[in-house]
């Protein structure tokens, strides 16, 4: 017997199937991008907002073949959003393209380098260059420091993801899935007036994401 989907990591370290063959014309692809809310963290398979979507679809369009492909993982901010998309979306050749992005991880505080920093470095091989990387990283203090300070709507050494890269990171995103023909649905995450109270950088982010949909129409 096979493994249910909900079973199933792909190739690609990521929660469900990935197409075995290439996309025929009865079928409808749905490419469904960003962090864990996408993924599905903590709720089951078939409870991810792509897989019920894909259940409805499929109700609707019986003469179709329906199915949605989480491109997400926990923790992820548009940096390695873009990064998955760049080099596997055109695998899926998607009708639709739904983005999932900056509900949180992208302003979250850089931990102690942001995130193209961070993966610039990761390709370092001198061992000397690893060595002076790995002293650099933050101990338990200076992790419980940025803890604080984030509750505190601080991020000393800035974020994740500086919000000029965040608007790069999704423009580039909107544009890949363009240039594949695919339709592009911009979720904007919903920010609650306790967290713009805490965080208002959420908000920035939030308005970003507002703009680049506006400029989508």
């Amino acid at each position: 017997n096979q493994l249910p989907k909900s079973a199933l990591l792909n190739r690609y370290g990521l929660r469900g199937p990935w197409p075995e063959r290439a996309k025929g014309p009865r079928d409808l692809r749905i490419a469904c991008v960003g962090d864990s809310c996408t993924y599905g963290f903590c709720v089951s398979y078939d409870s991810a907002y792509g897989v019920r979507l894909e259940r409805i679809l499929q109700n609707a369009l019986p003469d179709r073949s329906v199915d949605a492909y989480l491109v997400g993982m926990t923790g992820y901010s548009t940096h390695q959003s873009r990064v998955l998309v760049e080099r596997h979306l055109g695998e899926l050749a998607p009708d639709v393209t739904i983005l999932y992005l900056g509900a949180w991880n992208d302003y979250l505080p850089a931990v102690p380098y942001d995130d193209p920093e961070r993966a610039r470095r990761s390709h370092r091989t001198f061992r000397l260059h690893s060595l002076i990387d790995r002293l650099g990283e933050p101990d338990e203090e200076q992790f419980t420091f940025l803890r604080e300070e984030f509750r505190a709507g601080r991020a000393p050494l800035g974020r994740r993801v500086p919000l000029p890269q965040f608007r790069a990171n999704v423009a580039a995103i909107l544009a890949a899935a363009r240039n594949l023909g695919s339709a592009t649905i911009l979720v904007v995450p919903p920010v609650p007036a306790s967290t713009r109270t805490a965080h208002p950088a959420g908000t920035e982010y939030r308005d970003c994401l507002l703009q680049l949909a506006a400029a989508e129409q």
